[in-house]
């Protein structure tokens, strides 16, 4: 066996073009660190990782990493899991929180890593953490975001595509209007993955998540590598399980999410109102010039 041949043979045309791409991954739980490593799989060369969490013994059951890496952050371990499967990518771990209590320098450097972004996933599940991305995001990176619903009963994957689709925020918008209109959703146990039925409690297993991050491995590679998606809709509320919206097993449910919104032009100012605004401006000067020189 040549050892040596070309690893991209292996791999569709189109997925040749993740090696440009940068790729910033919120969240290394157990969702997020297979879709990273699923990436670098996929040919993806450079990323940032952002998690504040370190690796316990209780997250062996769902994530990417292995008992090596207990006790340590999570994004630096990532980083070393995606550099096994390919040893020539590029990876920068940031060890905070999105969406938490962080000072301004730490703000400061995420703004400048997802203005640098192609790509962001968000494997956080975090309203607040979502709105922060979808802020910074905007017109600029895709942005990719899912979560699996409790008890492993199914998943959700979205997406927002810079002059494709609308903002992020508008999105989730008319995602939650869309299942408000479904069923009223079974009891949740716990915030991630527990729920409570008559028959005992549900808790979502390794298969779910993996379900959920080859799905979005996909649906993001789709997004940033082809100019026709291969994905008519922008959200998808995918079944595991025949149970809630779900009819059977691997039930999907398209959601077809808003274009993005038309930019309007606004109207030219006659020359009255020119010559009002100069005015207004040439006062407001004045002031700020008085009022640096002590007037009041």
């Amino acid at each position: 066996v040549d050892a040596r041949k070309n690893v991209a043979e292996r791999l569709p045309p189109q997925f040749c073009q993740l090696a440009d791409k940068r790729i910033t991954v919120v969240g290394a739980g157990s969702l997020g660190s297979k879709i990273a490593v699923s990436l670098a799989r996929s040919g993806a060369k450079y990323f940032a990782l952002i998690d504040a969490d370190v690796l316990m013994p209780q997250n062996l059951v769902r994530n990417e990493l292995d008992a090596r890496h207990v006790g340590f952050a999570k994004v630096v371990s990532l980083g070393q899991r995606i550099k096994e499967v390919a040893p020539d990518a590029e990876v920068a771990p940031f060890h905070f929180e999105v969406g938490g209590q962080e000072n301004p320098e730490i703000a400061a450097r995420l703004a400048d890593v997802l203005n640098h972004s192609d790509l962001v996933i968000d494997a956080t599940a975090s309203s607040d953490a979502f709105v922060t991305l979808a802020a910074l995001c905007g017109g600029k990176a895709v942005l990719v975001w899912g979560e699996i619903f409790a008890g492993g009963i199914g998943a959700l994957m979205a997406r927002s595509r810079p002059h494709a689709d609308a903002e992020p925020l508008a999105i989730r918008t008319h995602i939650y209007g869309v299942m408000s209109s479904m069923a009223d959703a079974p009891r949740i146990k716990s915030k991630r993955y527990g729920l409570e039925t008559e028959g005992g409690t549900l808790v979502a297993g390794d298969a779910e998540v993996s379900a959920l991050a080859a799905s979005m491995t996909a649906f993001a590679i789709d997004a940033v590598c082809r100019e026709e998606s291969d994905y008519p809709a922008g959200a998808y509320p995918i079944g595991f399980k025949s149970f809630w919206e779900s009819s059977a097993p691997f039930d999907t449910i398209p959601i077809v999410c808003p274009p993005p919104a038309a930019v309007v032009a606004p109207p030219e100012l006659t020359a009255d109102e020119v010559a009002a605004l100069g005015e207004l401006a040439e006062a407001a000067l004045g002031s700020v010039g008085g009022t640096r020189n002590g007037a009041n």
